[in-house]
């Protein structure tokens, strides 16, 4: 499963990659967990999110 994350996220890489990017916001699990292969794959360095827990966390502050 990891394998086809990883072979169909290449895009997803780019794109990240280009807006420089910190934070990544996931609208799904499943997407999360294609984001946690890249960014250790890839070595991005970005810290990834649900939306779920972006809202928790502004409605909390």
């Amino acid at each position: 499963m990891d394998n086809l994350r990883i072979e169909t996220g290449e895009k997803k890489v780019e794109q990240i990659k280009n807006t420089g990017a910190e934070i990544v916001v996931s609208p799904c699990e499943n997407c999360r967990l294609q984001l946690d292969s890249l960014n250790e794959k890839y070595t991005l360095g970005i810290k990834i999110t649900s939306m779920m827990d972006l809202v928790a966390d502004a409605v909390t502050s």
